[in-house]
């Protein structure tokens, strides 16, 4: 995520960075990882927000990650994310 077109979600807002952050998946799990000078939000439904810059943060539940800034669900550029568990057949 961030502004350059390499990223997969290209996000042009002025406190974003070129490569802001990315999602990781680990071991079973979606891992968030800031590479930002500005930081990265996230808000877990349910919980406080987490600010995070230059570090990871596990992702779960429902929530909004906000890149550069503090955002509420309704702001522009807000990325809103569900990790839900699949079973599988068998």
């Amino acid at each position: 995520m961030g502004r350059q077109n390499h990223n997969d979600l290209v996000l042009n807002y002025e406190r974003i960075s070129r490569s802001h952050a990315r999602i990781e998946y680990r071991r079973g799990k979606f891992v968030l990882a800031d590479n930002s000078s500005n930081g990265t939000y996230v808000h877990l439904q349910g919980e406080k927000d987490t600010y995070i810059n230059r570090e990871e943060a596990l992702l779960y539940g429902t929530g909004v990650i906000s890149l550069g800034r503090r955002a509420t669900p309704g702001s522009p550029g807000a990325i809103h994310f569900a990790v839900r568990l699949m079973k599988y057949p068998g």
